[in-house]
């Protein structure tokens, strides 16, 4: 009986031994994380991101095609996707960045003028290209083959370039844009967007005149 009763104690001491050990191994590991949490915020913050350049360059399944209008009416763009891939988290990043352009056809050229008294709202869309059913590299693009992928926008810059030359608003993304262009001249609007891991840095360019001129 005493036997029996000793090999039972026996059992449970083990049992908590094990208990305590796996306790023990679970605190060992969330401090580990812990620490090494600590250290990536530390390093983001004395340091900040370190950024290779990819040597493979930019790559083509994230390129796109972007459209703006004002009033409904197409202009030009000029644009820069940068593209920044994760090698360490939080840490270290594969940077590439590719520049293109959206043209303005010629007989739609005065769509870059209007007038002060104009009330002006900016529309923007982003696409992905496509040859059939494959993904290919937009500067290739067919405008039958297009399709319409979400764009993230946040931030805005409009200089007055004119003289005299002025930054007239700089903030958040605003489609209204209006009430910004109160003057005669020209106008350089910077925009930027993202989407996935990709930072898009769009500019475009109007002028604005007195209705009599």
């Amino acid at each position: 009986m005493n036997d029996n009763f000793e090999i039972r104690n026996e059992i449970l001491r083990d049992m908590l031994n094990n208990n305590n050990d796996i306790k023990r191994e679970r605190k060992r590991k969330l401090l580990k994380i812990f620490l090494s949490l600590i250290c990536i915020l530390g390093f983001r913050l004395f340091v900040g991101k370190i950024l290779i350049p990819n040597v493979f360059g930019f790559p083509s399944g994230y390129n796109r095609y972007f459209l703006i209008e004002f009033n409904n009416k197409p202009l030009s763009i000029e644009y820069k996707i940068t593209n920044e891939l994760p090698i360490i988290p939080f840490i270290v990043y594969l940077k590439s960045s590719t520049e293109s352009m959206s043209k303005l056809s010629p007989e739609n050229v005065e769509n870059f003028y209007y007038t002060v008294e104009q009330d002006i709202k900016m529309n923007i869309k982003s696409f992905e290209c496509y040859n059939n059913k494959s993904r290919i590299r937009c500067e290739y693009y067919d405008k039958t083959n297009l399709k319409e992928k979400k764009l993230r926008l946040s931030t805005m810059k409009i200089t007055h370039t004119s003289n005299p030359y002025k930054l007239v608003y700089e903030g958040e993304y605003n489609s209204n844009i209006g009430k910004y262009l109160k003057y005669n001249g020209s106008f350089t609007i910077n925009i930027t967007g993202k989407y996935g891991l990709n930072t898009v840095h769009l500019t475009t360019y109007i002028i604005k005149k007195s209705s009599g001129k």
